[in-house]
């Protein structure tokens, strides 16, 4: 079959017409005149010897296509090659060294997310009345313990409780979710004892819970006397223990959700009063990329702040506590948040267009196929961090390869952590070799002067 099919694509190559006329003009002038009887054999016109080479040259020329050109649908090339690092990024650093901001506050610290850094930490240690803040280790344990469609009711003791409140009537019924969002985006503390009450039967189980959980995660300067973060000479907590209990936090889905939530509402009490909240976190409107967490403040807390935020491969967590004025709480945490960035500049890992790689295609022709991405890829590297581009190729290098068409993809990474992918294009069009490609070729570099009409 495969026989039949290579002889009727032989067979069916036919030189262009301008070539056909040209032979056959030659093959007249070729036949020589009628000679006398009896006339010696004189030499052969000129004409007739080049007739003869182009013949000549035309035939070699179709070797040499039915030699390296192969039959139909059959233009395999080599399979990909396994993945490899093609290219390698460092951080490139602005003359001088960043510098810390100034810090007032009693407390403060910077914290990579991702690694547990510590970035910078100012009495990070010193044991601190946290306020509002309590109520990310409440969150942590009753997502723990609680399924969030779990209805509860709301009971008198919550509904009584001092401080700021969001609005929960006794005998209500609410989920777990909804409590959460009242408890993590309004900051109210009856929210934070219905889900206690909830989660262990009673808010004192409940506390005794929040200890066993902050002594599971190292908290060794913390120590809860309450869910909800009133004031209370045994109730005190670090920047640096918040930070850890912050980043633990995080990494559950639904905290991480609810946490980034800027504005949230209970269903409507029943005299239709609407319950509309928005959340305290001013960072979390001002900077795009702060995704949480909470803030706290009495008189005896001062005002306080956990914040964190996510950008370009870089994610931080900042703990102020102490701060004098709620203005000097937002500047100095957004100082510290915007000094973690300048910790890692942002490093262009790759451009978009910019050439990765020629691919051999196995062309007769030697023909290569130029490699580029699709997207602008940037990071953020600190200076002791190396990106990684590896390349994965999809698809074997087949003819034909269309102009954009998706050949594999350069995906970055950086001590085990993806910083994104771009994918790989071919930039231009390879046809299949054929009689009219090789032809060209041909003329272009082979055929001498007097058959192409080049000087």
């Amino acid at each position: 079959m495969w026989v039949f099919s290579w002889m009727s694509w032989r067979n069916s190559l036919k030189p262009p017409d301008s070539l056909v006329r040209k032979l056959n003009r030659l093959r007249r002038q070729e036949r020589p005149p009628k000679r006398e009887q009896g006339a010696k054999m004189g030499k052969r016109p000129r004409y007739h010897l080049q007739g003869t080479a182009f013949t000549g040259i035309w035939l070699l020329a179709l070797g040499f296509l039915l030699f390296l050109s192969p039959p139909p649908d059959t233009g395999r090339c080599a399979p990909p090659p396994t993945p490899t690092a093609e290219l390698v990024v460092r951080a490139k650093f602005p003359a001088g060294k960043p510098q810390p901001p100034p810090v007032t506050s009693t407390a403060a610290i910077l914290v990579d997310a991702q690694s547990g850094d510590i970035l910078f930490s100012h009495n990070a240690t010193t044991r601190l009345p946290i306020a509002s803040t309590t109520k990310i280790m409440t969150a942590l344990v009753a997502l723990e313990k609680l399924d969030l469609n779990k209805q509860v009711t709301v009971s008198a003791r919550a509904v009584s409780t001092i401080g700021s409140k969001s609005g929960l009537e006794q005998g209500e019924s609410l989920t777990v979710e909804q409590l959460l969002y009242a408890l993590l985006v309004v900051s109210g503390n009856d929210a934070a004892i219905a889900l206690a009450e909830a989660a262990a039967g009673s808010v004192e189980a409940f506390v005794a819970e929040m200890n066993k959980r902050a002594e599971s995660l190292g908290l060794t300067d913390t120590h809860f006397a309450n869910p909800s973060g009133v004031n209370n000479t045994k109730h005190f907590s670090s920047a640096r223990d918040l930070a850890v209990l912050a980043r633990t936090a995080l990494q559950n889905p639904t905290f991480a959700s609810i946490v980034s939530t800027r504005d949230f509402a209970l269903p409507p009490l029943a005299d239709g009063t609407k319950r509309e909240f928005h959340n305290h976190n001013v960072l979390l409107g001002e900077l795009a990329w702060v995704n949480g967490v909470k803030t706290g403040s009495t008189p005896y807390a001062k005002y306080c702040v956990v914040v964190s935020g996510s950008t370009e491969g870089v994610s931080l967590i900042a703990v102020v506590l102490g701060a004098a004025e709620d203005e000097t709480r937002w500047k100095e945490a957004r100082a510290l948040l915007e000094y973690g960035l300048s910790l890692r500049p942002r490093t262009l890992l790759c451009d978009r267009g910019q050439l990765i790689t020629q691919l051999d295609i196995g062309d007769p022709l030697g023909r290569q196929v130029n490699v580029v991405t699709d997207r602008a890829l940037v990071a953020r590297l600190s200076a002791d961090q190396v990106a990684t581009g590896t390349i994965f190729w999809e698809r074997e290098a087949r003819f034909p390869i269309r102009a954009g068409e998706v050949l594999g993809r350069l995906e970055f990474t950086c001590a085990g952590r993806s910083l994104g992918s771009a994918r790989l294009l071919a930039a231009q069009s390879v046809e299949t070799p054929n009689i009219d490609l090789l032809l060209e070729f041909w003329r272009r570099g082979w055929a001498p002067a007097f058959l192409t009409g080049r000087k």
